[in-house]
């Protein structure tokens, strides 16, 4: 089975290429800071996306979106989307408590049932056990997920929140401004010295009038800098 990036299917954030059935992305930044308006926008231009949205910030995104508050009702959906060979699906998961368990149940459903598919998983620092645990089914999926054309797209409000094993394959970084001096040290290792400067900058400008990222993308780094949107 060929993978999302050899089939070609691609899309642009903001000049940025991602292949959205292939990649690992992560958009890391304070509450606010526009990360999950990048996921959104992701979102919208991917024809099959599973959320898991645990803080209930998206809507509706097209007539075909299936909200699910029970998540033992994902795998009637995905596996029905699977066998129907369907070209578009989105499924937005937005249990009540949301936790490991949960999770770890998504992503064996996913990857038992799903071709061509981006998993958003939102807040990822909401599961510790994610930095901790060695064998889990979310690590499945970072792994291996890649040869059934199965992305990710992670957000969180610090880079520490985004396990090692995810940090070390990410394929696309969105970096919003922060002085957490760890997450600098961190995020140092995708970004040049100069940028790291500027990120700290950033981050005493006035956050509410524009949205300040970096992108990290394939070796590459940009800095975005845009009247702040929210949708």
């Amino acid at each position: 089975m060929r993978s999302g990036k050899e089939k070609g299917y691609r899309i642009l954030i903001d000049d940025i290429e991602i292949h959205p059935y292939y990649d690992l992305v992560a958009a890391v930044g304070r509450k606010g800071s526009g990360k999950s308006f990048l996921a959104k926008v992701t979102t919208q231009l991917t024809p099959r996306v599973v959320v898991v949205d645990p803080n209930h910030e998206y809507k509706k995104l097209d007539d075909e979106t299936v909200f699910l508050k029970d998540v033992t009702q994902l795998r009637k959906h995905v596996s029905s989307n699977f066998f129907n060979n369907r070209k578009e699906y989105q499924v937005v998961v937005q249990h009540n408590e949301l936790n490991e368990t949960i999770l770890f149940y998504i992503c064996e459903q996913i990857k038992k049932y799903c071709t061509d598919t981006l998993l958003v998983v939102e807040e990822l620092g909401r599961y510790d056990s994610l930095r901790t645990h060695t064998e889990n089914p979310f690590k499945n999926l970072v792994d291996f997920g890649r040869h059934k054309g199965i992305g990710i797209f992670a957000t969180a409000r610090r880079i520490v929140d985004i396990p090692p094993y995810m940090r070390n394959s990410l394929d696309t970084l969105f970096a919003f401004p922060t002085a957490n001096e760890l997450d600098v040290k961190l995020i140092d290792s995708y970004f040049s010295s100069d940028v790291m400067i500027e990120l700290k900058r950033l981050y005493k400008s006035n956050p509410e009038k524009y949205m300040h990222y970096f992108a990290y993308n394939n070796m590459n780094e940009k800095i975005k800098i845009h009247p702040t949107l929210r949708f």
